[in-house]
């Protein structure tokens, strides 16, 4: 199969560009051929990319995605690749959308093209397939939650015997006062190993299988949540802007599963003593709950059933023919969004140029 990943940005390790590049090295490692189109990339992601063997490609108006068996498309990329609008070497297409922000505008479905070719929309949490639908009016039954499902090499067999809490890992690209001080309390009171993770952390590197397994919590929220769970270590829930729940437990698990992880449903703040004294106090019952849980409930958060499901979809998807009769019969409309995608990220690339943070553009650009 030939897939295409079109989306805004391939740079730092987190958010988007880690869920691509894991259905990026799961596709190649089943043989598939995988092309990327993006308006900024550099070290680490781009690399990343390279070496599990995807090409990127320069100019996207340049490239059909009905070439393809399958695209992914995220962000407000897809207007920008029907410059003009003809027809592809494939007979079928399954086009899948991905939307895994609960807040952000930069990743909102777009006004025309989505409902002219979209076979469906995936999405990681329940909370963003509620906002798909109140907020923006997607069918039902084109949306389906993926769960940031996360590649089989993170998953573990439990641990026979709870071992001494040595060890926290904070996997995040937020510099939180309250956790960064209460690492620091670890380090001088408990005498507790510590690590960040991230932008302004001690280190900014990829969150591998060995990492997750050398410890014995992780805090964090979103996408490396999953990698908790699948190795079976207990998942402490906080970060910057809601704080959270604190560690998964029986009692949080649905509300925090359908909230991707994060504090976004009863957002808690807490101080950096708090956070210190329930890691400590509470891990041994975060080890039971964590060991606890039956490989059954995991497998919505094996990315080999995610896959699974998106072979399915292919085999149910639209053929193009149809897709590409309502793009003609709506050709005003398409140029309308083209030209609207394209001055946004003309904004986008100027002020990645003149060094300006992510964060500080997603300010800027909503």
């Amino acid at each position: 199969m030939r897939i295409l990943i079109s989306m805004l940005h391939v740079v730092n390790h987190g958010g988007a560009a880690m869920v691509m590049l894991e259905f990026a090295e799961q596709f190649r490692n089943e043989g598939h051929q995988v092309d990327m189109c993006t308006w900024w990339s550099g070290s680490p992601m781009h690399d990343s990319f390279l070496e599990c063997g995807v090409r990127r490609l320069e100019n996207m108006q340049r490239v059909n995605p009905f070439d393809y068996d399958i695209v992914f498309f995220l962000h407000q990329n897809a207007p920008l690749h029907f410059p003009v609008i003809k027809r592809g070497s494939r007979e079928k297409t399954l086009i899948l959308f991905f939307r895994l922000s609960h807040s952000s505008n930069i990743g909102v479905p777009a006004a025309i093209i989505d409902e002219l070719i979209m076979d469906k929309t995936l999405v990681n949490s329940e909370e963003v397939r509620r906002r798909m639908v109140n907020e923006f009016g997607l069918p039902t039954n084109k949306i389906e939650v993926f769960n940031n499902a996360s590649p089989a090499t993170y998953e573990r067999s439990a641990q026979q015997q709870r071992p001494d809490l040595s060890r926290v890992v904070y996997v995040s690209n937020h510099q939180t006062p309250e956790v960064i001080a209460a690492l620091k309390i670890f380090q001088k009171k408990y005498g507790v190993k510590t690590l960040h993770i991230g932008e302004g952390g001690d280190k900014q590197i990829r969150v591998t299988p060995g990492i997750i397994q050398s410890t014995d919590v992780v805090i964090t929220m979103a996408k490396t949540a999953q990698y908790a769970l699948l190795s079976k270590k207990p998942l402490y829930i906080y970060d910057y802007h809601w704080g959270g729940p604190g560690y998964l437990s029986a009692e949080n698990l649905q509300d925090a599963s359908n909230h991707n992880f994060s504090g976004s449903y009863k957002p808690h703040k807490k101080t950096a003593k708090q956070i210190a004294k329930e890691i400590v106090e509470s891990y041994r019952a975060a080890w039971v709950f964590s060991t606890s849980m039956k490989s059954s409930f995991l497998d919505p958060y094996r990315l080999e059933k995610t896959l699974q499901r998106i072979y399915q979809l292919y085999e149910q998807a639209e053929l193009n023919d149809k897709k590409l009769e309502r793009l003609h019969k709506n050709h005003y409309l398409v140029k309308r969004e083209r030209c609207y995608a394209e001055q946004f990220y003309t904004q986008y690339r100027k002020n990645r140029a003149a060094g300006n943070k992510l964060s500080a553009i997603r300010k800027v650009l909503g």
